[in-house]
């Protein structure tokens, strides 16, 4: 893929042990490697708005399992966080990437703690957008993910809500989540499919049940504790803040860790607080201190 074109994506597919993984590619081979991992129930064009600002980088944005185009995990697998960085490792190394930095919102972050643990020698940085991973008991641990497989085993998913058309989707976006309506169409625009009645989500409704993601205090201080590169967390005052209780310790323990806030929506990177977002995003990865 030398030449990639700075100026606009290119699509990537490939298969992984029989399923289709994708996402977008920008920048050229060669320069620093940087995935990108959106949201929950986003998708890779969770990032059209940002990447462009921030020149210099081979940035792959890829759609998790069960989002965008990527394909749904089989029916007697559940989301977990675990298959989520297996997928994150699979996508590297058909990447050709033996060491890459993460830049990450919201689950996507949430991920990236997870990645930061298991994998430490294969992760050089991590800049997570409005997300974290919570720390929860180790009892709460336990039956999270007993409660994933569980409603994986029993629960049954509900015929998807349709649209009558794109724009209505991305109202119902921008209400949910606080960002614009013009932000949510770019997320609708690979997150929807056409059906006979008018559009409806392409993503996989059982990510819905996926709870596993937290994690007890003391694996996330030994995730953090034996990963040797930088951590920034930026957070939205006007955002979620379900993973906050922890950056406040985090920081004052960890000389690597950083966490500060700045006014905007939980969708910082699509908002108007882009802008000063990116200047934090280019500096923190510029920075080889």
């Amino acid at each position: 893929m030398a030449g990639l074109d700075t100026q606009g994506p290119v699509e990537v597919q490939f298969t992984v042990q029989g399923r289709t993984l994708a996402g977008k590619r920008w920048g050229n081979v060669g320069d620093p490697p940087v995935m990108a991992l959106h949201g929950g129930l986003d998708n890779a064009n969770s990032f059209d708005l940002i990447v462009p600002t921030l020149p210099g980088y081979d940035l792959f944005a890829l759609d998790f399992a069960g989002h965008g185009h990527s394909d749904h995990r089989a029916a007697d697998t559940p989301y977990l966080a675990a298959l989520d960085v297996q997928d994150v490792i699979a996508t590297a190394n058909h990447l050709g990437w033996e060491r890459f930095s993460l830049l990450a919102h919201s689950m996507g972050a949430e991920v990236s703690v997870h990645l930061m643990g298991l994998y430490p020698d294969r992760i050089v940085s991590l800049f997570a957008i409005d997300g974290y991973a919570e720390t929860v008991s180790q009892e709460k641990w336990l039956a999270n993910h007993r409660s994933s497989i569980d409603e994986n085993l029993t629960k049954q998913a509900k015929p998807l809500r349709v649209f009558a058309s794109q724009e209505d989707m991305a109202i119902k976006v921008a209400r949910t989540t606080g960002q614009s309506v013009a932000s949510a169409r770019i997320l609708v625009e690979r997150g929807s499919r056409m059906v006979d009645a008018g559009f409806c989500w392409v993503s996989d409704p059982r990510v819905y049940w996926s709870d596993a993601l937290a994690i007890p205090r003391e694996q996330m201080d030994q995730f953090l504790g034996s990963f040797e590169g930088k951590v920034m967390v930026v957070g939205a005052n006007n955002g979620f803040k379900w993973y906050w209780s922890d950056m406040d310790r985090l920081s004052a323990k960890f000389k690597h860790f950083r966490f500060v806030a700045i006014d905007g929506p939980h969708h910082l990177h699509m908002s108007d607080a882009a802008p000063e977002l990116t200047k934090m995003i280019l500096a923190f990865f510029t920075d080889r201190s």
